[in-house]
């Protein structure tokens, strides 16, 4: 409670099992995220009419899960299991190991390389 704040903040919910609902009856349900006099940092949203939440910096959204599990970042429309509007940093990395299905796509030394479940490598765009 307020009175006798905890190690955890001016609010506390401990126990077994301990959990904490935000119910809106109408639009998304939110729970904003404020620093000092009230400035708002970011807030995790519900998708007001179907299941996923939304994660915003500020009041800006950033990152959404949708409904069907896809991962969205600087969109709210989804092409793919994960879509990303923007550019990407991949940070070099050594050759990952052989995938058990699928690939993996990297950056060794500055070359963007993919590597597919047979163990071929193949450099996408050299360095």
């Amino acid at each position: 409670g307020t009175n006798s704040p905890s190690a955890y903040g001016l609010l506390a919910i401990n126990g077994a099992s301990a959990s904490a609902s935000v119910n809106a009856t109408t639009g998304a349900a939110s729970y904003w995220l404020y620093e000092g006099a009230g400035s708002a940092r970011g807030r995790i949203a519900s998708l007001n009419g179907s299941n996923g939440l939304a994660l915003f910096y500020g009041t800006t959204e950033g990152v959404r899960i949708d409904a069907s599990g896809n991962l969205l970042v600087g969109t709210t429309s989804a092409v793919e299991k994960l879509t990303l509007t923007g550019r990407a940093f991949l940070a070099d990395q050594a050759a990952p190991a052989t995938p058990t299905g699928g690939g993996v796509i990297y950056v060794e030394a500055g070359a963007l390389k993919y590597k597919g479940s047979s163990g071929t490598v193949t450099t996408l765009a050299p360095a």
